[in-house]
């Protein structure tokens, strides 16, 4: 009994813990006291005619794409949107592959904090 209490009580405090940093990482204090984000959001809109099937964004100064935002499950249909949230602030390259493998990229655009930098893929 004393391990599974013990193990629920480090679950609670886990939990209090990433609840804490959640709330520290989107917000700042300003000089007027009014909270400001210190994270961005990063945007795709899909105009091209039809599904977007990967979504790669990257900081400029990684040579990488990294893995899809997408996931192996998600795409996005024409005329919709995907946004990704807690996005740290700075400089990113973005390449979009649509359904019948046409690419679009966008590179060396400026993420800046408490914005949503929206991507119109065409």
């Amino acid at each position: 009994m004393h391990k599974v209490l013990h193990g629920l009580t480090r679950a609670v405090a886990m939990v209090g813990v990433v609840a804490l940093v959640a709330c520290t990482e989107t917000t700042a204090p300003d000089d007027d006291g009014t909270p400001t984000p210190s994270t961005a959001t990063i945007r795709v809109v899909n105009n091209t005619g039809e599904a977007i099937f990967y979504v790669y964004f990257s900081l400029c100064s990684d040579p990488s794409w990294g893995s899809d935002r997408l996931g192996s499950t998600e795409t996005i249909s024409d005329g919709a949107s995907r946004s990704w949230t807690g996005v740290s602030p700075g400089c990113y390259d973005l390449r979009a592959d649509t359904q019948s493998g046409r690419s679009v990229t966008f590179l060396s655009v400026q993420v800046s904090a408490g914005e949503t930098e929206t991507y119109d893929v065409q």
